[in-house]
């Protein structure tokens, strides 16, 4: 792969809504091919300069991951709370004619409207190619949302297991056995490595692929290991206080890990261990309960988190991940993939629609059919998503054995 070509090729669609004669557009996305960075960004419908919110927060994501993250998404918030002042010190102009005894009163509705301006949510990764996997860091505040799958269009991962207190929901399996007494507690955040003892793969274990939801020829794709021991990640100078998925285990928990996360230590006499990064993506066994971030206890709700306010209540989250090559990721505000029953039918339109979809003189009629689905489900919305695969020209190179190396402006 020329070092001029980007490993992904992507697709970036921005589609306003048109809902009752009134345009709606306040959705953002792009697609920063040198750093490797994708970002959607939904403006608030009720926050007056929304659609500027997202625009400039678009704009400020590849630096996010160019140092401490929690002081860069800081900064931003600053930003678009300082835009929110500025409007707020602006007089207000009513229309002439306005009778006077209304004057005030509509005065005060709109300052009352400008102290909720500058409003977006944010989701956005930073990729980077090592060791023939893909490393993801994932930023996300509010409801827009993050998906990768596998060639097949099998789910990966995606950030709508996030709670809004940054929790990751934990399943309780029938018949889990209880915690050995004294047993010594590790705690990981999604990110970290472990050392753990492999047991055998999941097609050994078919009730436990079953209760897990994991399809039985998809089992041999999956390790059951112990934890043993965890080595913190500090690869990325990141502030761990906002990592979701925070989870403590011990050594009679057992890991259903992808094989992708595994890797063997070189020493033959530690034959029977495995290094394996801890992602959202590993199944435990029995399910613990996760770990809340100590600064996400307040503000918590069904209130949709948004940049600036819900950043200093900590209603944000961040995790890192890791994929295989050949996974594909999807980053798409509500009203995209609130179009679909599911991710796996989100990802059959996708595949349906992928030839008119690259083109711009083509990409109106499919979008169009997916607004009016919406419309008869809900009322129609704003639809915005980047989409990244592997680029025709790479795949080959991976058939022919020629990848390898980092890709990304970030890798280090």
């Amino acid at each position: 792969m020329s070092p001029d070509r980007s490993y992904y090729d992507a697709v970036v669609i921005i589609s306003p809504a048109v809902g009752g004669g009134e345009k709606k557009d306040q959705d953002r996305a792009a697609w920063f091919e040198k750093s490797y960075v994708a970002v959607v960004c939904d403006g608030t419908s009720s926050s007056p300069h929304a659609a500027e919110a997202a625009e400039l927060t678009v704009s400020f994501t590849p630096p996010l991951f160019r140092g401490d993250l929690k002081s860069r998404l800081a900064t931003l918030c600053d930003f678009l709370e300082e835009r929110r002042l500025q409007s707020l010190h602006r007089p207000v102009v009513l229309a002439r004619g306005t009778p006077a005894g209304m004057r005030q009163a509509l005065i005060e509705v709109v300052m009352k409207q400008r102290q909720q301006g500058f409003q977006t949510t944010l989701t956005c990764v930073a990729l980077t190619i090592l060791d023939g996997r893909v490393s993801v860091r994932l930023l996300t505040c509010g409801d827009s949302a993050f998906f990768a799958f596998d060639p097949e269009g099998h789910l990966l991962a995606d950030s709508l297991c996030l709670g809004t207190d940054g929790r990751i929901a934990a399943k309780e399996v029938p018949g889990s056995p209880s915690q050995a007494p004294g047993s010594q507690m590790l705690r990981f955040v999604p990110g970290d490595e472990m050392l753990c003892r492999a047991i055998c793969t999941l097609s050994n274990w078919p009730e436990l692929a079953a209760e897990m939801g994991i399809p039985a020829g998809h089992a041999d794709r999956w390790l059951v290991c112990r934890p043993l021991d965890v080595f913190v990640n500090d690869r990325w100078g990141s502030s761990n206080d906002n990592r979701a998925g925070q989870v403590s285990l011990t050594p009679s928990h057992l890991l259903v890990v992808p094989d992708y996360l595994v890797t063997r230590p070189r020493d033959e006499d530690y034959v029977n261990y495995r290094r394996c990064r801890l992602s959202t993506q590993v199944r435990i066994w029995p399910a613990p309960q996760a770990d809340k971030p100590p600064s996400s206890s307040s503000g918590a709700g069904s209130v949709t988190a948004v940049l600036p306010d819900h950043f200093y209540q900590g209603r944000w989250h961040y995790s890192e991940e890791m994929f295989p090559l050949e996974a594909q990721f999807l980053l798409a505000t509500d009203g995209f993939y609130r179009s679909f029953a599911d991710p796996s039918e989100q990802w059959s339109w996708l595949q349906e629609h992928e030839r008119q979809l690259l083109h711009n003189d083509t990409r109106a009629a499919p979008m169009m059919e997916l607004h009016a689905g919406l419309a008869r489900k809900r009322g129609d919305d704003d639809m915005s998503f980047v989409w990244l695969r592997p680029s025709a020209v790479q795949k080959l190179e991976d058939e022919k054995g020629n990848a390898g190396g980092s890709h990304g402006a970030l890798a280090e």
